[in-house]
């Protein structure tokens, strides 16, 4: 095995290609993986392996079974490995085990190797970890001398760039003189370097099209005909193709990770506005999309909702920023005294026997988080109680309580739920802390596994004031009932319903969250309520989900069917009249802004931002069917900003 990595930008792509392309003499068979394009998931990763395979059924059984009867070498290179971070145990405890001999592996990364992979005692001798450092003056001087920059301009750009490849051609893309000095920082240099490059772009509509795309994850056609729909033609999309740091990939184009973030900060600081209509059109878009790709492409509109999310508990967890402190694993037998040790430490005996019992029970579903040093740094414990026997989801207060709230709500037939029993940190408890991120981090590995099963998730705390600001951003609610005592801990338990629509629609309510779901004021989205004349209106949770699909969808008839399948998640034929009480509720909540809730005749409803109407006193322009008059009007709200 082989760990390659460096810092972005450093090349690391660029020599797996040339290295590929050298071993074409079909001496060892080469499967290659594009960690961007992948579901961080062991299916997405079986799957993906399968299809290079030929193997008609993506079980670890079947892939592993025709890498071991390859007759020459067989080696899986991961690129952009650092997106498939939630892999990285599975990869070292399950997958390399049941591969044959003459299977190797090379992962690429940003980051350095976890330290199970160099500290693992089975793994000495047949690990390799190479850093890639940045190439000397004279190969920089013989690049930019291959991209025609003239010799002075060189000698000064290779001295600034410090051996960084991507800085080099994007200083040898850009004819002007060089940004003022930033250190030695790679980052730095090319965070001035993008910013320069996209200064000297004549072309506005080149320069309008590079600031929209560094908004997204990958850029589509249809994603560049949304958010700028003005300029965006098949030649823009083609003049794209030719700037030095994007690439045509499986599934569109990308910009380089170390320029899309310059020039998105430089966005979001310069020009507020852009950035935000941006944003709203790219989620529309893709929301849109998704309601129609098919199973095997859906993880990559789930990736760029996810893209489109700040809040950095989701987004680390895909598009990790930093080298992780902690690494996650199954835990062993071993493991067993330090898990006990934890609990008991945090929770009291009472807890800790219950624990212990749930680890003699099901062993695997119980995880450890390793530091640095191997040790054992916390614990979390994760059931699908559809593998627990009954009379053990009774004898443990916090699991019992649970099976009630969903026999109180029970879920479709179809939708699945998941007990987080407890996590914690040998230093911290269940306190906010690096053990507890990345124990969360890997739970979503779970979550992205049961997609798109997974409704509900619950989960028990001692003291939920830490978690309330964050539980809230996830749409997380405490469940409204006395604690369950254990021992001397009481436990509050709180319950995420993910939507009908499982792991994808909770990520894509997350991502309209941010992007302006109460742009307008009127929905408060932490409140779940209403705001009018400075006052707060408490909403039931359907007319809260109602009213923030109707806003994120403003200005677009919805029908009564989609907001049953959406809100409701049923399939309905529209003949029930649930729709309309709600609706009806919601108008007679609104009082004089009742009639941003336009209905659509035949059809369904459409929103309409007050925001620009003074408190409602100006009355709505009254539907209008006759073509002319409809067209004028779209414009007309389109002037509006609406």
């Amino acid at each position: 095995m082989v760990h390659l990595h460096g810092v972005s930008g450093i090349g690391k792509s660029t020599l797996l290609r040339a290295f590929v392309d050298s071993e074409r003499s079909g001496a060892r068979k080469i499967c290659l993986v594009d960690g961007r394009a992948l579901e961080p998931s062991e299916r997405g990763f079986l799957e993906e392996l399968a299809r290079g395979l030929r193997v008609a059924r993506p079980t670890l059984a079947a892939v592993s079974r025709r890498l071991s009867a390859s007759r020459v070498p067989v080696l899986i290179i991961i690129d952009s490995f650092e997106l498939l971070g939630l892999l990285d145990a599975w990869l070292r405890q399950t997958f390399m085990v049941r591969v044959g001999k003459n299977v190797r592996l090379m992962l690429v990364s940003r980051f350095p190797a976890a330290p199970q992979w160099t500290e693992a005692a089975e793994w000495r001798g047949d690990f390799r970890s190479i850093q890639l450092p940045p190439i000397s003056d004279r190969a920089a001087l013989e690049l930019l001398a291959s991209l025609g920059t003239d010799p002075a301009s060189a000698r000064a750009l290779t001295k600034f760039a410090h051996g960084h490849p991507l800085a080099l051609v994007i200083g040898g893309a850009a004819a002007s003189r060089l940004p003022a000095a930033t250190g030695r920082a790679p980052q730095a240099a090319i965070n001035a370097l993008a910013r320069r490059f996209l200064a000297e772009v004549e072309d506005p509509q080149v320069r309008e099209a590079l600031r929209a795309a560094s908004l997204v994850r990958r850029v589509t056609r249809s994603l560049l005909y949304a958010m700028v729909p003005e300029i965006a033609d098949d030649a823009l999309f083609d003049r794209l193709v030719a700037i030095p740091f994007i690439e045509p990939a499986p599934d569109g184009l990308m910009i380089h990770d170390a320029v899309r973030e310059a020039l998105r900060a430089d966005l979001e600081a310069i020009d507020p506005k852009a950035f935000q209509r941006y944003h709203r059109a790219a989620w529309r878009q893709l929301v849109q999309e998704a309601k129609s790709a098919p199973i095997a492409d859906l993880w990559r509109y789930t990736a760029d909702l996810i893209f489109l999310i700040s809040n950095p508990v989701i987004r680390d967890a895909f598009f990790p920023s930093d080298v992780a402190e902690f690494h996650v694993e199954s835990a062993g037998e071993a493991d067993g005294r330090a898990i006990a040790e934890i609990a008991a430490a945090h929770d009291g005996e009472a807890v800790a026997r219950i624990i212990e019992r749930w680890r003699r029970y099901m062993p695997r579903a119980f995880y450890v988080v390793r530091d640095a040093r191997m040790r054992v740094a916390g614990f979390y414990c994760l059931i699908d109680p559809e593998d627990a026997a009954p009379a053990m989801l009774d004898a443990d207060p916090l699991t019992s309580n649970w099976m009630r709230q969903l026999k109180k709500r029970p879920l479709p037939k179809e939708q699945s739920a998941l007990f987080v029993r407890r996590w914690l940190s040998r230093a911290d408890g269940e306190s906010p802390s690096g053990v507890q991120a990345a124990a969360w981090l890997d739970i979503k590995r779970h979550y992205m596994e049961r997609r798109p099963s997974l409704r509900r998730v619950y989960f028990g705390l001692v003291d939920v004031g830490p978690y309330s600001r964050v539980a809230e951003g996830l749409n997380i609610r405490l469940i409204d009932e006395a604690p369950v005592t254990i021992g001397d801990r009481n436990f509050r338990c709180l319950e995420l319903d993910m939507g009908p629509r499982s792991v994808d629609g909770w990520l894509g309510q997350l991502a309209a969250a941010e992007i302006g779901a109460e742009h307008d004021g009127l929905l408060d989205e932490r409140r779940r309520a209403l705001m009018l004349d400075g006052r707060a209106i408490d909403l039931t949770r359907k007319e809260f989900e109602m009213m923030r699909y109707l806003m994120l969808r403003q200005g677009e008839a919805v029908s009564r069917i989609e907001l049953l399948n959406d809100v409701w998640g049923i399939t309905h034929d529209g003949s029930g009249n649930v729709v309309d009480v709600i609706v009806a509720s919601l108008r007679k909540k609104l009082g004089k802004l009742a009639r941003a809730i336009e209905t659509v005749h035949g059809h369904g409803y459409r929103y309409r931002s007050p925001a620009r109407t003074a408190a409602g006193s100006r009355k709505p322009a009254p539907v209008v069917r006759s073509k002319t008059r409809k067209a004028a009007r779209i414009k007309t709200r389109a002037g509006a900003g609406i």
